[in-house]
């Protein structure tokens, strides 16, 4: 399967809400390595951002967004995105945005941190598969 390389899946979505949204990213470079290796790591990733800069746009009135991707001890990707928009509803109500990030993550939070809203969520790469698998060798 032929995906959209993740940067220019990023200049797409960049391009598509300009004027509406600016949409900033960095990812480090070993989280780019992972990416690049993994169409499915790639689909997942880009699924999760689309939407959650649409549903900043929409539920939270955001008018800018910074996207964070980087390696974490263990090999797992975790995926950051801030923006200025008006948060969550105070309570909220899951649909298939919610249902999709529990598929394609091995988990996520959304919160407030002052003034940004803040997605957090974690994907599994194949790094993070090798690591986990190693980790009970010897303890039986």
């Amino acid at each position: 399967e032929n995906s959209l390389p993740f940067e220019d899946f990023v200049a797409q979505v960049s391009s598509l809400w300009e004027g509406v949204m600016s949409v900033n990213c960095s990812v480090s470079a070993s989280a780019r390595e992972s990416i690049d290796s993994s169409n499915a790591l790639q689909a997942s990733l880009s699924e999760v951002v689309r939407e959650s800069i649409t549903n900043a746009v929409f539920h939270g009135g955001a008018t800018a967004a910074e996207i964070r991707i980087e390696r974490r001890l263990g090999g797992t990707l975790r995926l950051r995105v801030e923006d200025n928009g008006g948060g969550p509803e105070q309570v909220l109500t899951f649909g298939l945005g919610a249902q999709l990030f529990d598929t394609v993550t091995l988990n996520w939070k959304l919160a407030r941190e002052g003034d940004t809203t803040v997605l957090i969520a974690d994907f599994a790469t194949q790094l993070s598969a090798f690591s986990a698998s190693n980790q009970h060798k010897g303890q039986y």
